[in-house]
């Protein structure tokens, strides 16, 4: 349906409303939700992460486009029927703790119970004081769990879609991401950036660049794209034009990256290049529109 291409990579972290159509049951035997908007374009949302949202069917509610896949899949978060990202609010203290985050890093963090009763982690939490009560930011919801942080980093939350300053510490080999930068951002904390997709970018340990936070996973680590070197999006530049087939229709970057097109309008079989919008970017590679 066309009236739903609304859901691209362009609109990816704004809002759409949905009604709960039904729930059902998937080949894999999990349960979902399945939500649709008002042009009937249908979704399913896993049951499992939302069971303490109270649900039901024929309920409105609202999501955020949160992310597609390789694949073309596509994924929602409904709001929190409480918590919202970017507000302040108390958590009853359980403990507080150091562990070897998904990234390998030691981390100090917090655990702590939110009103529904549910255990949440305040991340980097080296800065707070353990007390019955625990004020902290609400940084992200994904997959209904909380992205918890210390109250005086407020300023300084990497929020989706949004640039930010980051400097190049170090190089290591990750057992996740393989060779990899190590990246600190201006409140000290630190993320890696794989170094095989960015290898024309000039990349070196103490370098600073700005990156595009693209979205937050729910393991509890960033995916960082460094602004590219000469593509900037929203611009529209020339490609070359490797192969033109009925369907799709190859081009080359400026550093001889491969990218394919769908070929739904009549090219010149002479033609050596067509000009196209630069839409997002990803690992080095420019994502592309004609």
């Amino acid at each position: 349906m066309l009236k739903c291409n609304k859901y691209n990579r362009g609109n990816i972290g704004k809002l759409f409303s949905f009604v709960i159509d039904k729930e059902a049951i998937m080949p894999d035997n999990s349960s979902v939700f399945i939500i649709k908007d008002s042009d009937n374009c249908k979704f399913a949302l896993p049951k499992k992460y939302y069971s303490y949202y109270n649900f039901k069917t024929g309920d409105n509610i609202i999501c955020k486009l949160d992310k597609i896949n390789c694949s073309g899949q596509i994924f929602f978060e409904p709001e929190n029927p409480y918590y919202k990202a970017g507000k302040i609010y108390y958590f009853d203290f359980i403990e507080s703790k150091t562990i070897k985050n998904y990234l390998g890093f030691k981390e100090t963090i917090c655990i702590v119970k939110d009103i529904f009763g549910q255990t949440q982690q305040i991340r980097n939490a080296s800065s707070i004081t353990p007390n019955n009560k625990i004020k902290a930011i609400v940084g992200f919801i994904k997959k209904g769990k909380l992205y918890l942080i210390p109250e005086i980093s407020f300023k300084n939350i990497l929020h989706q879609g949004k640039t930010f300053h980051f400097t190049i510490v170090g190089k290591t080999n990750n057992e996740k991401f393989g060779e990899v930068y190590i990246i600190s951002d201006t409140s000290g904390n630190k993320h890696v950036l794989p170094v095989e997709y960015y290898t024309n970018y000039k990349l070196e340990v103490q370098k600073q660049f700005y990156g595009i936070i693209k979205r937050f996973s729910s393991k509890g680590f960033f995916y960082i794209e460094p602004l590219h070197p000469v593509y900037e999006i929203g611009k529209q530049y020339d490609f070359k034009i490797k192969n033109i087939s009925k369907k799709n229709i190859l081009i080359t970057d400026c550093f001889n990256n491969i990218m394919q097109l769908s070929n739904n309008q009549p090219i010149k079989s002479n033609t050596t290049t067509i000009q196209c919008k630069v839409i997002d970017l990803k690992k080095g590679k420019p994502v592309v529109i004609i």
